[in-house]
């Protein structure tokens, strides 16, 4: 006998809040960052992001949640 095993999803609606959210910064934000070491990898980082997953600017902050910022909407990334 087969039971029905009911998969618990992570709540992502998040996930287009944060786009939305990233598309609409300018440079400014990179300030969030403090020193221009620190600017420079994230902005190094958001380059290669924004090629990868397509983001309309390279700009993420500290306060973003990484999963988000790294995997984006991928359901199973959020199983660890």
């Amino acid at each position: 006998m087969f039971m029905k095993v009911t998969v618990l999803k992570p709540d992502l609606s998040f996930l287009k809040d944060l786009q939305r959210q990233q598309a609409a910064r300018i440079e400014e934000v990179m300030a969030a960052w403090g020193d221009e070491r620190e600017r420079n990898v994230a902005l190094s980082l958001g380059d290669c992001l924004q090629k990868q997953f397509g983001w309309k600017t390279p700009y993420f902050i500290p306060a973003d949640r990484t999963m988000a910022v790294v995997c984006g909407p991928d359901f199973w990334a959020y199983f660890e």
